[in-house]
């Protein structure tokens, strides 16, 4: 599979299910993307960025409905901050079932999940039929690309599509939460930090 860059989704697509690499935008950095169900793929992932094996990744979604056959349960308060934070910079830990396979949970009951509210992002995650793992494009402890241009410029020999022209993004990570016993913890400080005080505040434990 040689390497193609452009804003192709149906291109995107076809990598994606062929078991390829992508490089997106989104809303926060450029991320890597990759099936859920193509291993070979996500493990290729793992390599790029030289990261740990027993780090699981996040996915991204285009809808909530995505997400919800692969879910143990969902809570009223997982569900409030789903409807108020998603599309957005807002990441959630959730408890997830066997349908999950296990290289993605990497012996994790839980997987982040989140809907970038990226125009690009949105346009191939909400017509693609699987959860696709997504991580910033950087190797592990540095800097994340933010534009497709320095994606290009290091990491186009190692993915199959880069998805995007011309695009830079805002350089905030998303903020990561997990909710326990129906309080929000932070996990991870981020874009939506201030947002989340706003709306949840007495909820929130530290």
């Amino acid at each position: 599979m040689g390497f193609e860059q452009g804003e192709d989704v149906a291109k995107c697509k076809e990598v994606l299910r062929s078991g390829g690499v992508i490089a997106f935008p989104t809303d926060t950095v450029y991320g890597f993307g990759a099936d859920i169900f193509c291993r070979d793929a996500i493990e290729r992932i793992y390599a790029i960025k030289n990261r740990e094996r027993d780090k699981p990744f996040l996915v991204n979604i285009g809808d909530q409905r995505v997400i919800y056959p692969y879910l143990k349960k969902i809570t009223s308060i997982e569900k409030e901050l789903m409807d108020t934070f998603w599309p957005g910079t807002l990441t959630i830990v959730l408890q997830v079932n066997e349908k999950v396979p296990d290289y993605i949970r990497r012996g994790h009951e839980t997987l982040g999940v989140r809907i970038p509210n990226d125009p690009l992002a949105l346009a191939l995650l909400r017509d693609y039929p699987d959860p696709i793992i997504s991580t910033s494009v950087n190797h592990s402890g540095e800097l994340s690309s933010l534009t497709s241009v320095e994606v290009y410029d290091e990491f186009k020999s190692s993915i199959d599509y880069l998805f995007g022209n011309d695009v830079t993004c805002s350089g905030i990570l998303s903020t990561i939460i997990i909710v326990v016993d129906d309080k929000i913890k932070i996990l991870r400080s981020g874009a939506s930090d201030e947002a989340l005080y706003d709306k949840f505040d007495t909820k929130i434990i530290v």
